[in-house]
């Protein structure tokens, strides 16, 4: 497990073996470009309202979407 503000700081080992990506609203440049690396939909991510999240599971593809307030 990691948490992060900053994806582009994690190291590709550690997002290499993760089997699930959850992402909160971002929208600087380079952590859009790593959470694409790893699967994730830089639009989606850039356009979710506070609060709410994206989660991919790699290996199947399967997506939920959220809300943690």
């Amino acid at each position: 497990m990691t948490a992060t503000q900053l994806p582009r700081k994690v190291h590709a080992s550690i997002t290499g073996q993760c089997m699930e990506l959850v992402c909160i609203r971002v929208d600087e440049p380079q952590a859009l470009n790593r959470i694409q690396e790893c699967g994730g939909v830089p639009e989606e991510v850039k356009s979710r309202p506070l609060g709410c999240f994206l989660s991919w599971n790699r290996l199947s593809g399967g997506r939920l979407v959220g809300k943690m307030f």
